[in-house]
């Protein structure tokens, strides 16, 4: 009896399986193990490399927005950019997968392999375009932007000015909120070194 109910729950489980970013990792090595057969005998030949078929590039693009999904990347703005990112870089790996690297199973992983792959690639899209913000907002508190401002009325130049600085102020909030986290470390205070 209670091996029936514990069978039964696996049964659940498993019919977890046909989820919308579901890849069978089996048929997406053996896949991607012929194609790279087709691009060795190409290269042989002295021929140019052949696409991958439509169902390698279905798998990774799976994978790719199911790393996407992730808790560390879901709230971003330019998701679709992490994601688009990530299939560019996977799809150039794909002439790079080796079959016979080591893996813990022994077998060839190749979900594992294009999910590290799309991981990495939307740290580095948020990377960028973290340095894309810094630089704005450095753009914003060092332009002296007031000067190129041309208008006889002087009530919208006075509005556009007082836009300005309030944009400034925000920034430079920002900026010290962000020197404030960075000097936590795990939410503890880092202590602070004594003057004498």
């Amino acid at each position: 009896m209670v091996y029936c109910a514990l069978n039964n729950n696996k049964n659940k489980s498993m019919a977890k399986k046909n989820t919308e970013f579901y890849v069978d990792n089996v048929k997406f090595t053996q896949a991607l193990i012929d194609y790279g057969y087709k691009v060795r005998a190409a290269k042989e030949a002295g021929e140019d490399i052949p696409r991958a078929n439509n169902y390698i590039g279905h798998c990774i693009l799976r994978i790719c927005t199911g790393v996407s999904m992730r808790h560390n990347f879901i709230n971003y703005s330019y998701r679709d950019v992490m994601v688009s990112d990530a299939v560019h870089n996977c799809v150039k790996a794909t002439i790079k997968f080796d079959p016979d690297a080591a893996t813990r199973s022994g077998k060839p992983n190749a979900h594992g392999y294009f999910t590290q792959i799309a991981y990495f690639a939307m740290v580095r899209t948020i990377k960028d375009h973290a340095k894309i913000q810094d630089d704005m907002i450095s753009y914003i508190q060092n332009s002296g932007i007031e000067n190129f401002i041309s208008s006889d009325d002087m009530e919208s130049q006075k509005e556009v000015i007082a836009f300005i600085n309030e944009l400034r102020k925000g920034t430079s909030d920002f900026e010290s909120e962000k020197k404030e986290r960075s000097s936590e470390h795990y939410g503890w205070s880092k202590p602070v070194p004594k003057d004498d």
